[in-house]
């Protein structure tokens, strides 16, 4: 007689499963010959699932069965079960359960205004900017629920790593809630941050933080102000070729103005 082994998988949440409550991923049977399983038929309830398995004998089979679901999506969250039936699918049995989640993919950009592009040749964003002007960064997130986006800073003289939290200054619009078409709730989140530019800020690094519901940095976006007619757009470092030269102008001048002196 030949004997199958069907690996069902449901998303219900009863112990029992029935057969409408499942969809058959494969079919193993049993060679004649030599008694070892082999992959009969495959029947994915999407396109996006595959299955692999392979029988361990040490002293009884087992048999590991991996179901992949490619591009996983908040459409495919759910309760997984591991089912197993006889041939007429009469007796099933739930072997395991895994319980997979989903949610929006964070997208996120930062901008600035004014904005004046420095030439610090980094791919970093980073502007040229007057001391006492008014400047406007604005921070545009779409995620999942339960987002919040906090701002903080850096100053390029400081040697501490931390970063400061920025509370004043900052503005925060609510945005619209949807379904994507891949199943997931999704909002967006706009906030703003007005500062006025002062004589300390160059090389201010700010920072636009999307925090998850647990209170952690999930992604982030960065922008560098420099200030005008400062040392700069070499992330504030005078190059070794100017610096050669002031070096060597500094101890000519002297000596230019006496020679000078002598001849007159």
């Amino acid at each position: 007689m030949k004997r199958t082994a069907n690996v069902a998988v449901s998303l219900s949440g009863d112990d029992v499963v029935s057969k409408k409550e499942s969809s058959t991923l494969v079919v193993l049977e049993r060679s004649k010959s030599n008694g070892k399983l082999k992959l009969l038929k495959f029947f994915p309830p999407a396109k996006r699932w595959t299955a692999e398995y392979e029988t361990i004998t040490l002293r009884t089979p087992k048999i590991n069965l991996i179901l992949t679901v490619n591009d996983f999506e908040c459409n495919d969250a759910g309760r997984y079960d591991c089912v197993t039936a006889n041939v007429n699918e009469t007796d099933l049995r739930v072997w395991a359960s895994e319980e997979l989640t989903s949610e929006a993919e964070t997208f996120m950009s930062l901008s600035l205004a004014p904005y004046n592009k420095s030439d610090n040749n980094t791919d970093q964003l980073s502007s040229t900017v007057e001391v006492g002007i008014n400047i406007t960064l604005t921070c545009d997130v779409t995620a999942a629920p339960n987002r919040k986006i906090a701002w903080t800073l850096k100053k390029f003289e400081e040697d501490d790593d931390d970063e400061v939290d920025v509370e004043d200054g900052v503005t925060f619009y609510p945005g619209n809630k949807w379904l994507s078409v891949t199943g997931c709730i999704t909002v967006s989140y706009t906030s703003e941050l007005h500062q006025k530019v002062q004589a300390d800020d160059n090389g201010t690094t700010y920072y636009c933080n999307v925090m998850n519901a647990d209170g952690e940095i999930g992604s982030q976006k960065e922008v560098t102000i420099w200030l005008k007619d400062l040392p700069s757009h070499n992330n504030g470092k005078v190059s070794r070729t100017d610096l050669y030269v002031q070096l060597n102008v500094a101890m000519l001048l002297p000596i230019y103005i006496f020679k000078t002196f002598v001849i007159h």
